[in-house]
């Protein structure tokens, strides 16, 4: 009980460090923002600070993905039993990336970073974009076909461009609140147009080139049934208080459905979601988000494969 104790201790004291740090990057921007500046305001020594982070760069990255993690959790959740190729489903899952950047102040942080002549941060900003092209290009072509493929990651950059300057825009000329969602759903509806013209004209332009450097990005090996089962066998080894009986069963849920010759995608979907919940905050957190990954991507890879 100690050490479950501890391990919440140092969870807490860790988001809070997170906290304060966001907080200074937003109001005093990512470069004015110093490592003793973070250390007096979360009231921590430099042993502490070095214990979660190695730099200031990996402080701020935390933040990002953090923020990242949150899309990839709320894009999913919408997708539960939901048609692959339907287009305000896709509209509503590409606002979150800006909804949840709003919520959580991070425009001025992104745009430090993207500004930043850094090479560690240059190489985030890299693998951030090529993420973000590889989902929108990945999500055209269930829209769209397999026969969109070659074009997909052409549309793909043409969609982000046209909806930044359509952004842009009416941030200068409308008085009346920004409305994403609009915005979003006016350009899915050009790239429809777009999408016909290059399939019939078999026209690409960097297509090939952005979908060489994306996967190479987010290339990862396969992820097996028995891979999961037994990643959620130790994880069920692990859990020893007995207050976390319900994340027990839970996860017992979750290995009963991968034991399964075919196991059923839906069911998978509705449990991940609930384990993820189940233990945030907790002394399991870290190594239950490692298994939602892995367990997303196995049911990415199917859904990819039966498509």
């Amino acid at each position: 009980v100690l050490i479950y104790e501890v391990r919440i201790l140092m969870n807490d004291r860790k988001r809070k460090v997170l906290y304060v740090a966001q907080k200074l990057f937003t109001e005093k921007g990512v470069l004015n923002t110093s490592i003793q500046d973070i250390l007096e305001e979360a009231k921590i020594s430099k042993g502490t600070f070095y214990n979660y982070f190695n730099s200031k760069n990996e402080c701020l990255v935390t933040i990002i993905e953090m923020s990242h993690e949150e899309v990839d959790q709320r894009r999913r959740q919408l997708s539960i039993n939901q048609n692959s190729n339907n287009q305000d489903i896709l509209a509503e899952q590409i606002a979150i990336l800006w909804q949840v950047n709003r919520d959580q102040n991070l425009v001025p942080i992104f745009d430090a970073v993207y500004q930043s002549h850094d090479s560690e941060l240059k190489k985030f900003v890299r693998k951030s974009y090529f993420r973000e092209m590889h989902w929108i290009a990945s999500r055209f072509v269930d829209l769209y076909g397999k026969e969109s493929i070659p074009y997909s990651y052409d549309c793909a950059i043409l969609f982000s461009g046209m909806f930044r300057q359509l952004m842009f825009t009416w941030k200068m000329t409308r008085k009346d609140p920004l409305d994403i969602l609009m915005i979003i759903q006016f350009v899915l509806k050009r790239i429809q147009v777009i999408i016909t013209q290059l399939i019939e004209q078999q026209d690409t332009l960097l297509g090939d080139y952005l979908q060489v450097c994306s996967e190479s990005e987010n290339r990862s090996a396969k992820v097996t049934e028995k891979q999961v089962l037994d990643q959620l066998t130790a994880f069920l080894q692990e859990i020893k208080e007995d207050n976390y009986q319900a994340g027990k069963e839970l996860t017992e849920s979750l290995s009963s459905e991968f034991e399964f010759k075919k196991p059923k995608l839906f069911v998978i979907e509705t449990l991940i979601i609930a384990f993820r919940k189940l233990f945030k905050n907790s002394a399991y957190e870290k190594k239950a988000h490692e298994l939602s990954e892995l367990i997303w991507s196995y049911i990415e890879e199917k859904k990819n494969t039966t498509n």
